[in-house]
């Protein structure tokens, strides 16, 4: 009952549609598996759970717990990516970019974005070039990640099918 709480104290600071949009491409799993980077992941695409333990083999979760853990994630890894370019780009970003990034960022890690060309290039408004450097996933012909690029590309910017599959 705290996670529940926890989590609706924070429904204004991450919008509801961000949340959906990661479970709709992520899919729920109670059961850890091994996704194609060769990480044990679990619920909606959790690698790690708030606590600092990674997930390992064997491990279970509800939609409830799933749900927790990506909030905090997207609390604590991906908000603080999209506060720094609204800062650094002196603008609000629209719920759709939001969401945009909040996909994004939670499929391909903080990390890997924080320093991406691809951050750099929407920080100076320079669509074509954000839009080529939003290839994660696309490189490797995953037609799930292609799919998922061009849906962001479209909610961020509104190019339909940036990438061809």
């Amino acid at each position: 009952m705290l996670k529940l709480v926890y989590v609706v104290l924070y429904l204004n600071m991450v919008p509801q549609e961000a949340l959906e949009i990661v479970k709709f491409y992520e899919g729920f799993r109670a059961n850890a598996y091994k996704c194609p980077a060769g990480l044990w992941t679990i619920g909606y695409g959790t690698t790690r759970y708030t606590n600092g333990n990674q997930v390992k083999k064997g491990d279970t979760i509800n939609k409830e717990d799933a749900t927790y853990e990506l909030y905090k994630y997207i609390e604590k890894e991906c908000m603080p990516q999209i506060n720094d370019i609204e800062n650094k780009m002196n603008k609000k970003l629209s719920t759709n970019q939001i969401c945009s990034l909040v996909s994004l960022i939670y499929n391909v890690g903080a990390t890997s974005f924080k320093n991406s060309k691809c951050k750099k290039y929407i920080i100076n408004n320079d669509c074509n070039n954000a839009c080529k450097q939003w290839d994660w996933g696309v490189k490797q012909g995953l037609k799930g990640l292609i799919t998922r690029r061009n849906k962001e590309i479209e909610l961020f910017y509104g190019i339909k099918d940036f990438w061809k599959c």
